[in-house]
């Protein structure tokens, strides 16, 4: 009862339940943030009253599971910026306009996550079905250069592309990326796979001078 009261008073004077963990009431010191944090353990156990749970339920914005609604917000947030930009690969520093949020930090972690196997198959559906979504940015920007590359040699019949040439549609910067890839093979960092797929091009040469 003194928790609950005390997590009232925190509720009336910030807004909201989501009480940091290590927060303690100024006048007392007592350790609410870690009493709130165990009354959602104890939920998840089992061993929370059903007259505790209704007690909680009654704060108009309690959540049992912090991680779950931080996800859930951030989902919205990148379908969001998917609707407004037409993909999602969100620049890794950029903030939602209204609340600063990080969601492109948030979608990094995200394909963190999946590369290391961490990601629900639930969470991995969800982002799989926003359109353009892509787990490798860096195999997708290569994918799309490689097909902007195949466009321009077989509209121009040669793959000399000039080094400030963008394409007309999308101002894609593709002599830059070209350039790119020729600096890549020469200090030895282009894979074998995608030495051969360059190397299909009829006409490619790695030493344009």
């Amino acid at each position: 009862q003194e928790g609950l009261e005390k997590l009232k008073a925190y509720q009336e004077e910030y807004g909201h339940t989501r009480v940091s963990r290590s927060y303690k009431t100024p006048g007392d010191n007592y350790n609410l943030g870690s009493w709130v944090s165990h009354r959602r353990q104890d939920y998840k156990k089992g061993t929370l009253s059903d007259e505790k749970i209704v007690d909680l339920e009654t704060f108009e914005d309690w959540v049992w599971d912090l991680l779950e609604v931080d996800y859930q917000s951030a989902l919205e947030k990148l379908k969001a910026y998917q609707e407004e930009h037409g993909h999602t690969r969100v620049p890794q520093r950029h903030k939602t306009p209204n609340d600063n949020f990080n969601l492109g930090s948030w979608v990094r972690n995200r394909r963190r996550d999946y590369k290391k196997g961490t990601l629900s198959p639930n969470r991995i559906a969800d982002l799989e079905t926003l359109k353009g979504w892509v787990w490798d940015v860096l195999e997708a920007d290569y994918q799309e250069g490689l097909e902007k590359l195949k466009a321009y040699h077989k509209e121009h019949g040669h793959t000399r592309v000039p080094q400030r040439h963008k394409t007309p549609n999308d101002n894609f910067n593709l002599g830059s990326w070209v350039g790119t890839k020729r600096k890549q093979y020469k200090g030895g960092k282009l894979s074998a796979e995608r030495v051969a797929d360059l190397e299909a091009l009829e006409g490619w040469v790695w030493s344009v001078k």
